[in-house]
């Protein structure tokens, strides 16, 4: 069960480095265009 927990924390983490990554390129293409 541990073990279980501990890959699901894990791709919630990839899940979050992944939505910063695309929140940080979507914000460098708002400021560009201003």
């Amino acid at each position: 069960m541990q073990r279980g927990l501990k890959v699901l924390r894990f791709k919630n983490e990839e899940v979050l480095n992944n939505i910063e990554l695309v929140l940080k390129k979507i914000l460098n293409v708002v400021s560009d265009t201003n």
